[in-house]
């Protein structure tokens, strides 16, 4: 279980390296992004070919996947612009994915930072009904604090 990346060798073969991995602080504006994409809340994403904005839901956009099960441009951008608001960072190519993405050995691609969206199901069915939102945050930031079960 982790994440990969294929490397060429001096004799030309193709190889995989499992890449580093490890947890961010749990810094609030991060995960925030793990709420927002939990609650899949609405995210303004600008395309980069272009055109108008679009208000599209954060968690089925990270997580959107062409017919081989690979994340789509789409996926990418989204991912992208929203952890590099989060953060105020400048990453050039940002992408989400589930934790079985993840225990299923992800490859990633040249440039890529992979952030693990936590499982819904790791969620309680009956947060506090005083203040759900503080719980989700609280949650957020204690899976952060576990790889693979947080960005």
């Amino acid at each position: 279980m982790a994440i990969h990346k294929r490397f060429r060798r001096s004799n030309n073969k193709t190889h995989d390296a499992a890449q580093p991995v490890f947890s961010f602080p749990a810094d609030p504006n991060l995960a925030q992004v793990i709420v927002d994409a939990w609650l899949n809340t609405n995210f303004p994403w600008t395309p980069s070919g272009g055109g108008a904005v679009q208000n599209v839901p954060l968690r089925d956009a990270l997580l959107d996947r062409n017919n081989k099960g690979n994340p789509t441009k789409k996926a990418f951008e989204v991912a992208t612009q929203r952890i590099r608001q989060a953060l105020n960072v400048d990453l050039k190519r940002a992408v989400v994915i589930t934790e079985d993405e993840h225990d299923n050995d992800y490859f990633l691609d040249e440039d890529e930072v992979v952030f693990v969206l936590p499982d819904l199901g790791r969620l309680s069915p009956t947060p506090n009904p005083g203040n759900p939102s503080a719980n989700l945050l609280a949650t957020a930031k204690l899976l952060m604090a576990c790889t693979p079960n947080g960005i």
